[in-house]
């Protein structure tokens, strides 16, 4: 249990060590994204029938926190260094990475979001697609190399992944409820909810990526050191 739990703990040092640069990131690049994510699913519902909505919530959030993710995943790999990650840094393996992670994420998004019109294939493509990002920023798999990759680690480590994604899904889930209650309540402005739900959400998004990083790296046995080397 305690080994379960160590990817926990370095995620949430990792986390208190870098507030502000976690802060920064979050808001020049992933709440952009997830404001995006959070005012098309909220349309989708608005505009179109539940069936199509659900299928366009699903692959707006799985291609957009995919992206988003990039630059948190490295800062895991700059700590297992034992280096500072330094802004310039993150913004040039953001530049080098996010053209396949966004061409990869369409292709999971698709798949997850489609496979969900009968449940049981939508989980499993998510449960097994799930780490594709970590494969591209840590081991450079790109495209169908870095899908195949992320698939092969799942499959190794099925039943763990599968309750760390339960355990921030019934987070979100429930963050969410609240926010929509709030709003419900003190007839919140629509846009307004929106980005609250949005800045929550990038709150919880680097503590996500940092948790998942150090899973990766176990799972994958990185050579951490290496692979940046790769990288830099």
């Amino acid at each position: 249990m305690s080994r379960w739990l160590e990817p926990f703990k370095e995620a949430g040092l990792l986390y208190f060590q870098h507030p502000f640069k976690i802060m920064i990131i979050g808001m020049m690049f992933a709440l952009p994204i997830q404001f995006f994510i959070s005012l098309g699913s909220t349309m989708g519902t608005i505009f179109t029938p539940p069936s199509i909505s659900n299928i366009l919530d699903l692959f707006l959030i799985i291609l957009g926190l995919s992206i988003a993710q990039v630059p948190y995943i490295y800062m895991v790999f700059k700590r297992e260094q034992g280096e500072e990650p330094e802004y310039i840094n993150v913004l040039r393996n953001l530049k080098e990475n996010i053209t396949p992670v966004y061409v990869m994420g369409l292709m999971v998004a698709l798949a997850v979001s489609l496979g969900f019109v009968l449940i049981l294939p939508g989980i499993l493509c998510l449960i097994f697609f799930v780490l594709f990002p970590y494969a591209a920023v840590m081991e450079k798999e790109y495209y169908w190399n870095g899908i195949k990759k992320a698939c092969q680690i799942a499959k190794s480590n099925f039943f763990t992944l599968m309750n760390v994604l339960l355990f921030f899904i019934m987070i979100d889930w429930w963050l969410l409820w609240g926010v929509f209650t709030v709003a419900s309540n003190y007839e919140t402005n629509f846009m307004i909810m929106t980005l609250v739900h949005s800045v929550i959400q990038i709150l919880i998004l680097p503590y996500f990526s940092f948790v998942l990083a150090g899973f990766y790296i176990r799972w994958a046995e990185i050579d951490s050191v290496h692979a940046l080397d790769q990288i830099l």
